[in-house]
């Protein structure tokens, strides 16, 4: 389920609101998306470390005026995840996420 695809934002994170009040800590969002980065191939993995939201409906409708993102990535996932991919002979590229309309762009350069 996804807001791309016009489904509400509320249902679409209806699952991860359940399962932090179930008491889930940690959990690994993953996706499959276009890059614009050159260097990126069709299956190589990237770990996203900050994001640009330009839709429309943010904050989330019934949310707070201001939603906090700063604990968003999480940077010790993220090291556990670098290590695993090292770990595996994975190359694992780094960088942003881009929503605008119903595009969506992975692996802007983070900087």
């Amino acid at each position: 389920m996804h807001a791309y695809e016009g489904q509400d934002p509320g249902a679409v994170v209806r699952s991860v609101d359940m399962a932090v009040a179930a008491g889930v800590g940690r959990i690994l969002l993953t996706c499959a998306a276009g890059a614009i980065r050159p260097g990126l191939a069709p299956g190589d993995l990237v770990l996203v470390s900050d994001h640009l939201n330009l839709m429309a409906w943010s904050p989330p409708p019934g949310g707070e005026p201001f939603l906090d993102l700063t604990q968003v990535y999480d940077l010790a996932g993220s090291r556990i995840l670098a290590a695993a991919a090292a770990e595996a002979g994975q190359t694992l590229g780094h960088g942003g996420w881009l929503l605008a309309g119903l595009v969506r762009w992975a692996a802007l350069p983070a900087d």
